[in-house]
């Protein structure tokens, strides 16, 4: 559970970082945000540790 809760920090730090990047005009916040949704991007796409794929063909 905490799992997904630093997941979806880590997207609405992203968020945060781009709107308040685009107002003040704040090129490192656009950076932030981009670092903080690319860390986002990872966590949501990779295999939980000691995930192993099963072959489940029909024979």
């Amino acid at each position: 559970m905490l799992a997904h809760l630093l997941t979806a920090a880590c997207l609405a730090a992203a968020l945060v970082c781009y709107g308040l990047g685009l107002t003040g005009g704040g090129g490192a916040l656009l950076l932030a945000g981009g670092v903080c949704e690319g860390v986002f991007w990872l966590r949501l796409l990779r295999r939980p540790r000691g995930f192993k794929p099963t072959d489940h063909a029909e024979p």
